[in-house]
């Protein structure tokens, strides 16, 4: 007899748990629901992260040679544009011309900037960039890849390989993979 009363107490004392533990997770379901991982709740949130780059990215403020365009605490200027066929150590390949262009770096700010050739690009008629190529041809005033110290003007040149009927186009300079705007200087 004791032992079904202490048996009834048990399953009892289970059955309330059971119905309480039931009870507190269901709650925490509706209070803590799991985050949806679905391809289409990704694909979604890829959308508005592209979405929200976009609308940060790439004020475009536009000049032509010879105009001082800021892009954020940095002013590029294109000095002088010009073709070339290389010399006897370095000629562009089959179709194409080198497109040398002089420009000038200025940082405005009151940090140090970091510059590469890379953050040029030339933007043909057709509109498919072309970043600077990787050539030693005008190796004695390349632009290279330094620093800007606050106020300091940098001058060098950078070099594109185009296709030889080319002749306009536009350079895009756009410092930093991180840059809210971005120069567009027509040639």
């Amino acid at each position: 007899m004791m032992i079904r009363r202490v048996g009834k107490k048990l399953i009892g004392m289970s059955l309330i748990m059971a119905l309480f533990s039931s009870i507190f997770f269901g709650l925490a379901f509706f209070v803590l629901k799991p985050k949806d991982y679905t391809s289409q709740h990704i694909q979604e949130q890829l959308q508005a992260t592209k979405e929200n780059r976009m609308k940060k990215e790439e004020e475009k403020v536009s000049g032509v040679v010879g105009d001082v365009v800021p892009v954020n605490d940095v002013t590029v200027r294109v000095m002088n544009k010009h073709y070339s066929n290389g010399n006897e150590k370095y000629q562009p390949k089959e179709g194409k011309k080198f497109l040398v262009v002089d420009v000038q770096l200025k940082n405005n700010g009151n940090e140090s900037v970091p510059y590469n050739p890379m953050n040029f690009s030339f933007i043909p008629s057709n509109k498919e960039s072309i970043p600077t190529a990787v050539t030693m041809f005008h190796k004695n005033d390349l632009l290279g890849i330094g620093t800007l110290l606050p106020y300091q003007v940098r001058n060098g040149t950078i070099v594109f390989e185009i296709p030889k009927n080319e002749e306009s186009g536009t350079i895009k300079f756009k410092n930093g993979i991180h840059a809210t705007s971005v120069a567009m200087i027509k040639l």
